[in-house]
């Protein structure tokens, strides 16, 4: 079959599914229709109507970063830290300063702010993280830190440190939601929805979306270059917006609506995932985060956080645009305080919302979507990417090769049942194989070093 008509086909079928799923989830037909939406700010919120443990969840992240006493910091931060001599869990070995001098340099950074600051004991931090209510900022606090949080260490370095320049600054912004948990970061996504979520959809300049752990090189490079789908939608969205001509200083209504229109393809996929995961009403209780998509939106060196909600009218979902807060992003200038206290309040921020994206993309854990829905979004990453994966007759892998010779030896008998077969090794197979496991455990990784006589015959 010609791959364009099987495309479409897949499409067809898969969009017909996806719109029975969108009845049973009470999500509207009309993705156009604007009266889905309302807009308002987190500090007028009164007449909204979103529910009230909504808007005490957002209120709740919020209070992190917008403290009324000082920011809460991990203790460690609040003194220059110094990397130790050795490894602590390894004495002896020199320890890995590249992975320390972030660190350190952080600390140096905040000293002279350090009597605005709430140290918080690394106990308290491990407290908080085990619980179930915890909505606030996840701080890189292993003593060293891993791989993957020594890279959000160093965004944060250069977010401290950048030159006030828009686009770098930009650039910043995304690089520290980068090793969010459950989450990969897209810059520049393509996007590729079926026609119920909307044919004129609007580019984000980066997402995050629910990961999903490639196997090869063809998938790893087709993971990279996805689009966004339905299957794989931004939960975090970061859309740089146009400066102004300086007179206003908050968002207007037109950016407020291009904010939202980005954004509810994303937002109905998560209602979509949400239903297929849990098909019962969710109680207000639940420990699950509310279907809210946080965009940061970026203009005239100020970072705009808002909020998109879908709450429940009757029986139909609706949308919330709550503008939650605007911080400005002050010039860094050594030995004022302003500058420090501003980009740190920043990353505090945008820390708050890994946090609450990493719960959403949970959702995605073992979420196993219709054959149909799945072959049509198969076909989309083919036909976007051009990478195919091949099929298992057609790609080899040593390890897989050496299983399928262990199931050949299987003896079948004339009605299909497995007979019993003696495979103990002999004592010259057990001895053989003893030294060739000494050899490996010694360090020997070249065919010339493996002794001729551990070499099995052929």
């Amino acid at each position: 079959m010609c791959p364009a008509l099987s495309l479409t086909l897949a499409m067809v079928e898969a969009d017909e599914q996806i719109a029975r799923l969108r009845v049973t989830a009470h999500i509207s037909h009309d993705s156009k229709n604007p009266n889905l939406w309302k807009f308002g700010e987190l500090s007028a919120t009164t007449s909204e109507p979103v529910s009230s443990q909504v808007i005490a969840y957002v209120s709740h992240m919020k209070v992190y970063w917008r403290p009324q006493s000082g920011l809460e910091v991990p203790q460690e931060w609040t003194s220059i830290i110094l990397p130790p001599a050795e490894d602590p869990e390894s004495p002896g070995t020199p320890i890995e300063l590249e992975r320390w001098f972030p660190l350190s340099l952080i600390s140096a950074i905040l000293l002279p702010v350090s009597s605005k600051l709430q140290p918080v004991s690394a106990a308290s931090l491990s407290n908080r993280y085990m619980s179930a209510d915890y909505v606030g900022p996840l701080f890189p606090v292993r003593d060293p830190p891993e791989d993957a949080e020594s890279s959000v260490v160093r965004a944060m370095v250069n977010l401290l440190l950048c030159e006030h320049h828009p686009p770098g600054v930009f650039y910043c912004l995304a690089s520290l939601l980068r090793g969010t948990y459950g989450c990969q970061l897209k810059l520049q996504p393509g996007h590729r929805f079926p026609p119920h979520f909307g044919d004129d959809l609007l580019q984000i300049d980066f997402g995050l979306v629910p990961e999903w752990q490639p196997t090869t090189e063809d998938m790893v490079r087709r993971s990279r270059e996805a689009p966004l789908c339905f299957s794989s939608p931004a939960l975090a969205i970061g859309m740089r917006l146009q400066d102004s001509d300086g007179e206003s200083c908050t968002l207007t209504r037109q950016e407020l609506m291009c904010l939202a229109r980005a954004t509810q393809p994303h937002l109905e996929a998560l209602l979509l995932a949400r239903h297929h995961r849990y098909p019962e009403p969710l109680l207000a209780t639940s420990p699950l985060p509310p279907a809210c998509i946080f965009v940061i939106a970026f203009r005239d060196m100020t970072i705009f956080i808002v909020a998109h909600i879908a709450f429940l009218q009757e029986t139909t979902y609706r949308y919330q645009s709550l503008v939650v807060d605007q911080i400005p992003f002050p010039p860094y200038v050594p030995g004022e305080r302003e500058g420090v206290v501003g980009r740190l309040r920043v990353i505090v921020a945008l820390l708050t919302i890994r946090s609450h994206t990493d719960h959403l993309a949970s959702l995605w854990d073992d979420l196993i979507w219709d054959p149909t829905i799945i072959d049509a979004e198969l076909a989309v990453l083919r036909d976007f990417t051009g990478i195919v994966t091949p099929s298992p007759s057609e790609y080899e892998d040593p390890e897989v090769s050496f299983w399928g010779d262990m199931l050949d030896d299987i003896k079948l008998s004339p009605g299909g049942e497995e007979v019993a077969t003696d495979v103990d090794p002999s004592p010259s197979e057990i001895a053989s194989s003893k030294e060739l496991v000494d050899v490996w455990l010694l360090g020997a990784v070249d065919a010339e070093d493996v002794p001729e006589s551990t070499v099995p015959e052929s």
